[in-house]
């Protein structure tokens, strides 16, 4: 277990954080944070790996970027 906690201790950690993550979003941006049309891209990296969203990521940025 990463950070020797309990999985309840875990998701209590994970919900807090996500509604840091969507206090500070709301404030400084006037979004919703877990609104996906806020995103330009979304990946479920762990389907993927590390690699493959790796390469997705870098291939969108050259695009967006005309270096492709």
């Amino acid at each position: 277990m990463r950070d020797n906690i309990s999985p309840e201790v875990a998701a209590a950690k994970v919900k807090k954080v996500n509604h840091e993550r969507a206090v500070h979003c709301k404030h400084f941006t006037k979004t919703d944070w877990g609104n996906v049309k806020n995103y330009d891209l979304c990946i479920k990296s762990d389907d993927l790996g590390v690699a493959e969203t790796a390469q997705i990521i870098g291939d969108l940025f050259q695009k967006k970027m005309g270096l492709s």
